[in-house]
């Protein structure tokens, strides 16, 4: 359904702001948990990230504007041209898959839009961001195109495109610029041709709520911009997302939400490094500060989707000798080290205090989020910040489900299951799967994760088998041991025109046990052998059952011939089916 405005944002959001003691799924939210990262300082610059981009071609520069402006538009082409077939690549995709990924939020500019000739910025980005939302959908990941920065800057940071002056909303013609490029992004991305892939648009980054911004132009925006990208888009299940303004979730009680809450998204951005408060702490601290985010996120998204759009592992601590922190970037006593060194000197006890952060924060957000992005998917000097060489390095829990240090928030964690014969509705079994995706079985290929599941033989004599009714290639899964015949079991006769088989639809009842033939009480020398199985039956039809050639068989016994095929050189059996990631039994605080 498609509106052309909406008039407001979340009528109730947090008015009832209770503590909440288990996970409420958003309303209208029918997709599996975001487990993302984002994809910055590569179609947006940002020097911290990336500062040898700079020191090679402008060292001067302090932001993508400064950038090209020093370079000049040729230039300033070749150099990015050079930086984003580099920054960012399809291993990086696949590598992330393999971390446990499953969406980037990408930023993006303005300018890769629209782009006036007084402006120094260049083109060229959104052909990289086809490119990456290409490899995205061949890996199976999401994708959010996030407009990053707008024109006359939304909050005077370099993540902006342009640090400095916030004249966004001060200088006619910015705004209404910055609905033609969202009509032009809905209009592209939100085509149904996308719709297996990029599954949001976020109307702006990080808008401040100070300065030259008024809060109230900001919510009219939000309101237009809502209207305006779903006249655009075709993909139905398109989620236009709004920043939080730097506001409380709160200050969004007063907004009422669309019908179809689920395509409405709110983002949040949480780091612990900002804040003066935050530079006070250890980081016994910043663990409890990470706790207490719990209740009032759950709140918000139990009436709309809320995700963690940019969080890090970053603290200003330093480790004692003896195990404890203290706030700092520095230290001198004798077996302290702080954050702030070069993570190739970091000791395994600072490393466990930051995967301790990082999993007190990925506790709460499983827990009372629809979804997080970690920023960034990569640094050059910033490790806190890198998910990548966090998770090559154990600061970042691999899988994702791995807890060195569980119930910090009291959250207990969730049991993950799968059941190889389940349909999408059936209970899981007991098995439990030890890794952050949680299977559920699902007959449809679309839209779902391809799990693997694996199987070993336990002994030698456990024979996997397979029967063949054409050829010896042509294999089941099945398994027989030497008392693998039941006495009796009930079975479903083949339909067949032969006289001697039994009618088409008749139950029949096994009543002799498997002739010595069959049985297998050793292992064959090696390699493929064949047997020959004859079958006992009795019919326990109606009288008036006959078969195809009109031959009563009331009471009549018969038996079947066959041959199976086997070989004793399978040792594993593989099979590969297509899953829902699901959660069972939502936990609770505890």
């Amino acid at each position: 359904m498609r509106f052309t405005h909406f008039t407001a944002l979340l009528t109730t959001l947090l008015a009832a702001m209770v503590s909440v003691q288990a996970k409420t799924l958003a309303p209208g939210y029918n997709r599996e948990m975001i487990r993302g990262v984002n994809i910055g300082s590569w179609l947006v610059l940002e020097k911290w990230m990336c500062p040898s981009l700079f020191d090679t071609y402008a060292s001067s520069a302090v932001d993508e504007w400064t950038f090209t402006e020093t370079l000049g538009k040729d230039a300033a082409y070749t150099a990015l041209q050079s930086h984003w077939s580099s920054w960012f690549t399809k291993d990086d995709v696949v590598s992330l898959k393999g971390m446990g990924i499953n969406a980037l939020r990408i930023p993006v500019g303005y300018w890769s839009f629209d782009l006036q000739d007084d402006e120094p910025y260049v083109w060229g980005a959104q052909d990289w961001l086809d490119t990456a939302i290409d490899w995205a959908r061949e890996e199976g990941l999401y994708v959010w195109v996030d407009l990053h920065g707008v024109p006359g800057s939304q909050n005077g940071f370099d993540n902006s495109g342009r640090s400095g002056a916030m004249d966004w909303q001060t200088v006619d013609g910015n705004i209404a610029r910055t609905h033609s490029v969202l009509k032009t992004i809905a209009k592209k991305y939100g085509a149904s041709s996308y719709a297996d892939v990029v599954i949001g648009i976020q109307l702006v980054n990080e808008p401040a709520s100070w300065g030259n911004n008024s809060n109230d132009i900001t919510r009219d925006f939000y309101n237009d911009g809502y209207g305006n990208v779903w006249a655009e888009v075709e993909n139905g299940d398109m989620m236009v997302v709004i920043h939080d303004n730097f506001l409380p979730l709160s200050d969004w009680t007063n907004f009422q939400g669309p019908p179809a809450a689920g395509n409405l998204g709110i983002d949040t951005h949480i780091y612990q490094v900002f804040a003066d408060s935050d530079n006070t702490l250890n980081q016994d601290g910043h663990v409890a500060l990470a706790c207490s985010k719990g209740d009032l996120l759950a709140a918000a998204n139990a009436i709309v989707p809320v995700f963690t759009g940019e969080w890090s592992g970053a603290t200003n601590i330093c480790l004692l000798a003896d195990g404890s922190t203290i706030a700092g970037t520095s230290c001198s006593e004798d077996g302290c080290q702080c954050e702030s060194a070069d993570s190739r000197t970091w000791s395994d006890g600072l490393i466990a205090q930051l995967r301790r952060f990082n999993e007190a924060q990925m506790d709460v957000w499983e827990e009372t989020t629809s979804g997080y992005f970690f920023w960034n998917f990569k640094t050059e000097h910033a490790p806190a910040w890198d998910f990548m060489k966090g998770a090559q390095n154990g600061w970042i829990p691999q899988p994702l489900s791995d807890r060195q240090f569980p119930g910090q928030c009291g959250y207990t964690v969730d049991q993950y299951f799968i059941d190889s014969s389940a349909s999408s509705s059936a209970a899981v079994s007991s098995t439990e799967v030890a890794s952050s995706t949680a299977w559920e079985e699902t007959s449809s290929t679309e839209a779902w994760t391809e799990a693997t599941a694996t199987a070993e033989a336990t002994s030698t004599d456990a024979w996997t088998s397979a029967e063949a009714t054409t050829t010896a290639d042509a294999w089941t899964a099945a398994e027989t041991t030497s008392d693998a015949w039941p006495s009796t079991s009930e079975y479903v006769v083949p339909t067949s025109t032969d006289a001697a088989a039994s009618p088409t639809t008749t139950v029949v009842t096994y009543t002799t046990a498997a002739p010595a033939a069959a049985e297998i009480t050793a292992a064959p020398a090696g390699g493929d052998y064949t047997y020959t199985v004859t079958n006992y039956y009795t019919f326990t039809g109606d009288a008036a059952a006959t078969n195809t050639d009109g031959i009563a068989n009331l009471g009549m016994d018969y038996t079947t011939t066959q041959t199976e095929y086997y070989t004793t050189e399978w040792t594993t059996a593989t099979t590969t089916a297509y899953y829902r990631r699901v959660k069972r039994g939502r936990y609770g605080r505890s």
